[in-house]
């Protein structure tokens, strides 16, 4: 879409410009590097002449013929050059080539200037000279530059030329886009300034917001870690609680056992009782082991020696009293505390019917067996209990 130019000038105000593709901006500045070097040259030339007319004393006719025919030849060469690029650039019609126009402009005037200053030289110099005979010929000549000087371009698309226009007002219209632009080109200089500053912020931003996620993925790690680490923990105390909860119960039912064991070897020692059985062995084991387990707060050390019961010879030891005085009277604590919680738990009935002279009721699991009768006949002590062989249930008859 054509854009007005934002200007003051007419050219401005009544031109469309338009973009460039790519290969047109190739062109375009092939083209202006062509022109802009053509008149570089002309300009160098015209600054020799200038430097020899300012620096040589008045010479001869024919020196001051050749250089004024070289500085009308330099000046129509310049003004048909400058009128080529002008024509070009204005019929591109883009921001860049107009604003090229006004700067190209300003130099063209300030070459023209020179070389009417040049035309000033050399009529001051033909009047030294020959103030008499060359008036015609340096009149001649100061119009020619004057003439190349005011004349204005021609338009490639045949505009109207802006004849009305004044140098004056030419050079202060270029003046103050020059000002312009500089002006334009100083806040650019701010903005890159501030631009490459912000620039630098946004690339810490990038790295400390990159350092953060990186932080918060390892956080992440070491809580994850962590989590295990305790979940492991607590599950190898459990097994560790329940590896000695179940050494316990096994040590407390062996050691039981064997208490039972000795304690019947105690009293075979004596000749009180047979041999115990294995069955029974097993019901004061387990009776044993239920106590245990519900005491289970109870702690046990599990490297504690066997407990092996005293044991001690009755017919060494017998000086006074019934055979039956002298077991009660033997006989452990320990020993004591399993009769009773054998006879409560399992015979409770049975016993208490014994000792109080009853008769054994029908459904009772005890049977009397052989009275045994001590050496010197001294009473005797019926045994009451399973078949084949008693459990230590003494009852005197």
């Amino acid at each position: 879409m054509d854009t007005m130019i934002p200007s003051n000038s007419e050219t401005y105000r009544s031109a469309r410009v338009r973009s460039l593709t790519e290969k047109g901006q190739e062109q375009y500045e092939e083209t202006l590097e062509k022109y802009s070097s053509k008149l570089r040259s002309i300009g160098r030339d015209i600054d020799k002449l200038l430097q020899e007319v300012e620096n040589e004393a008045p010479k001869d006719q024919r020196f001051l013929d050749a250089v004024t025919t070289d500085i009308k030849y330099q000046a129509a060469l310049y003004q048909d050059t400058w009128n080529q690029l002008e024509s070009y650039l204005e019929g591109t019609k883009t921001f860049e080539s107009l604003n090229e126009t006004y700067s190209r402009r300003l130099i063209a005037e300030s070459v023209f200037m020179k070389i009417k200053h040049i035309g000033a030289l050399l009529s001051e110099m033909e009047e030294v000279k020959n103030p008499s005979t060359c008036d015609s010929q340096i009149k001649a000549t100061e119009e020619n530059v004057q003439a190349s000087i005011e004349q204005k371009p021609k338009s490639t698309r045949s505009k109207k030329s802006k004849s009305s226009k004044s140098a004056g007002s030419r050079l202060s219209s270029a003046s103050a886009i020059l000002i312009k632009q500089q002006a334009d080109l100083e806040a650019a200089k701010v903005r890159h300034k501030y631009m490459e500053q912000e620039s630098e912020l946004i690339i810490k931003k990038a790295a400390l917001d990159a350092n953060l996620k990186l932080l918060n993925s390892q956080r992440d790690v070491d809580e994850a870690k962590t989590r295990v680490k305790t979940i492991q923990v607590l599950l190898d105390e459990e097994e560790d609680g329940s590896e000695v909860s179940s050494i316990s119960e096994e040590v407390t039912r062996q050691r039981t056992e064997q208490f039972v064991r000795d304690s019947c070897e105690h009293l075979q020692q004596v000749n009180l009782s047979p041999q115990v059985t294995e069955r029974e062995i097993q019901q004061v084991t387990s009776h044993q082991a239920k106590q245990t387990n519900e005491n289970s707060h109870t702690t046990m050390n599990v490297d504690a020696p066997a407990f092996v019961p005293s044991t001690v010879n009755i017919r060494k030891k017998r000086q006074g009293g019934t055979l039956k005085d002298e077991i009660f009277a033997l006989s452990s604590e320990t020993e004591q505390f399993i009769v009773r919680e054998v006879q409560k738990e399992m015979y409770g009935p049975g016993i208490q019917s014994l000792q109080g002279g009853k008769q054994l009721p029908k459904d009772s699991t005890l049977l009397p067996l052989s009275p045994v009768l001590d050496q010197h006949g001294e009473g005797s002590v019926v045994y009451y209990g399973f078949e084949p062989g008693p459990v230590c249930i003494l009852v005197e008859t």
